[in-house]
């Protein structure tokens, strides 16, 4: 079973985690596993390297622009111009798989450049009407550390 697929790749029993923190050393393999995953299973996903991400609008119209299956490059400034692009695109994919796949690689950078948008991408599911939207974050550094200062764990 690769991520909740049966072997033939068709059976509708999906496992379903709102987000998925993926960390480990440069170099390691994260990134490419993941792709062979996605090209494995052809699941809706969208892959956004957040080096390149430094506004809003370029990580949301990467993201739709990836869902997309016309490839037409969409202008968005908002999060509020977002959100029903991104659940109109989920709806449309939920015929591919029931789980859309946003994937954000090197997201350290996202929480140093675009703090504030974490909370809301972690909602994602919520504010478009609980689509099944999952979050995967690939990181080098370890979940406490990516966690922004004023957050702290409970022991």
């Amino acid at each position: 079973m690769i991520m909740g697929l049966e072997e033939d790749h068709c059976s509708p029993r999906f496992m379903y985690t709102k987000t998925v923190f993926i960390f480990g050393g440069k170099s390691t393999g994260k990134t490419c596993v993941l792709r062979w995953l996605f090209k494995k299973t052809r699941v809706p996903h969208a892959y956004v390297d957040c080096v390149s991400c430094f506004t809003k609008n370029n990580l949301f119209e990467t993201i739709l622009e990836q869902l997309s299956s016309d490839k037409t490059p969409t202008s968005c400034t908002s999060i509020h111009n977002f959100l029903p692009l991104l659940s109109k695109l989920c709806t449309k994919q939920s015929e591919v798989g029931p789980v859309t796949y946003i994937v954000l690689d090197n997201s350290e950078h996202l929480r140093d450049n675009l703090p504030d948008l974490l909370p809301t991408l972690f909602r994602l599911d919520e504010l478009t009407k609980n689509r099944k939207i999952s979050i995967i974050l690939i990181s080098s550094i370890i979940y406490p550390k990516f966690l922004p200062h004023k957050v702290t764990l409970r022991q």
